[in-house]
């Protein structure tokens, strides 16, 4: 048989037995290939995917589950741990410490305005934010890896939120429905049931009270009583503290604040910082309590106790010259001495003078002063602070803690 070649218009042979398809149908079966290839793709790409969307969901309803059931467990205790911790990016918190809490309050979020480098064109430039922003403080991973552990060992996680800054507090409080909006709908995403507010600046005062008071109306409205716990920290008032040289106490009237939260916590510390003394004076603390057990109701109110002391170096100093000559010790602050770190301390440190004073362990050496906690002076504080028919204590922070203070939270708790 003979065959017969014909030419198309480029010069191309064909046999003329065997008519070319039409151009439609070389184009479709090209796309069926490509169709094949890109269902074949998504097929093993979004598997993995698929099973890690889903193990998230289940993760995050198990931390919502646990979580909700341990807010009015937590609430019916007589006495009430809460701790307070920095690093959340540490391998493992101190598991002794977390066997005495109820309430664990990592610091989650903070609030500020930042700079930010932006590409514009080729060239960079730095965008300041004019407003204020809540920002996380850790990764998502790390975040639910803390939550599903305390969850599973029965803790109520109540993330703290601070603002540290004037300017940051001013902006946010004009806005007080935007902010508690954003703030409650964070807290609902990562599965709490709770928060800590922490705002603070000594140049905020009495004048921005009713704002704060609204702010905290705003969020509980949003996480609702029962169903979200909400504490607020505060600086420790006493009686007349506002008028006479600690204007910043004013920012907080405990009586209002107290409405709108489940629990005022009294940030007890930080007394002596340049000069000389105990963290947390024993009269200044009674004197702190009394004026807090006639502003809030006993069970809202927590008392912060601080899990560190204070070291200062002396240094022998000559000033003047001949018969003007003087001798001198000069007190220079040396910095925080963590519980943890004060047997370590002393080892390097032979004590001179050791006796409590004003309701913490005084030391002195030959070259440094050291006021330090221990088991005993939270016994000390215990007893204080059932003589005002408090028995919430909360301590600030985690990774100053000893097995000695953590076993005598654990033992008052039983009493």
């Amino acid at each position: 048989m003979t065959i017969e070649y014909k030419f198309d218009k480029r010069g191309r042979s064909y046999r003329a037995d065997r008519p070319r398809p039409p151009i439609w149908r070389k184009f479709a079966a090209t796309a069926a290939i490509i169709a094949g290839l890109v269902v074949g793709y998504n097929h093993f790409h979004s598997g993995p995917d698929a099973s890690k969307d889903k193990k998230a969901d289940e993760l995050h309803e198990f931390i919502e589950e646990k979580q909700a059931n341990l807010v009015e467990e937590k609430q019916s205790l007589e006495k009430k741990v809460f701790i307070y911790s920095q690093d959340l990016d540490k391998k493992a918190i101190n598991d002794k410490t977390l066997a005495v809490c109820d309430y664990f309050v990592p610091h989650m979020f903070e609030i500020d305005i930042r700079s930010a480098k932006r590409k514009k064109g080729e060239k960079s430039h730095v965008v300041r934010s004019a407003e204020p922003e809540i920002y996380s403080r850790a990764s998502r991973k790390t975040i639910d890896t803390l939550m599903v552990n305390a969850s599973r060992k029965n803790i109520l996680v109540t993330p703290m939120v601070s603002a540290f800054k004037q300017q940051v507090i001013e902006k946010m409080l004009e806005n007080p429905e935007y902010y508690a909006s954003s703030m409650a709908d964070k807290i609902k995403k990562i599965g709490a049931k709770g928060v800590v507010i922490d705002f603070e600046s000594v140049k905020i005062d009495s004048a921005y009270s009713p704002a704060l008071i609204q702010f905290m109306k705003e969020l509980r409205s949003r996480l609702t009583q029962g169903e979200y716990s909400i504490s607020i920290a505060v600086s420790p008032r006493f009686n007349g503290s506002a008028e006479k040289g600690f204007s910043h106490h004013g920012f907080y009237d405990f009586r209002e604040l107290s409405k709108h939260v489940d629990y005022v916590q009294l940030m007890c510390y930080d007394f002596h910082k340049t000069k000389v003394g105990p963290v947390l004076p024993q009269q200044m603390f009674e004197k702190i309590l009394q004026y807090a057990s006639q502003t809030v109701p006993s069970e809202k109110i927590v008392a912060i106790l601080p899990f560190y002391g204070y070291a200062w170096r002396l240094k022998n100093h000559t000033k003047g010259k001949g018969k003007h000559k003087i001798k001198e010790v000069v007190i220079i602050k040396q910095g925080t001495l963590s519980a943890k770190n004060s047997d370590g301390y002393l080892k390097r440190h032979t004590p001179i003078d050791e006796e409590y004073r004003d309701g913490e362990l005084y030391v002195k050496t030959k070259n440094s002063i050291a006021y330090i906690q221990n088991g005993e002076v939270f016994r000390n504080r215990f007893a204080i602070l059932q003589k005002y028919g408090i028995y919430n204590v909360a301590g600030w922070r985690e990774s100053h803690s000893t097995l000695e203070i953590s076993d005598s939270l654990g033992v008052w708790k039983k009493e």
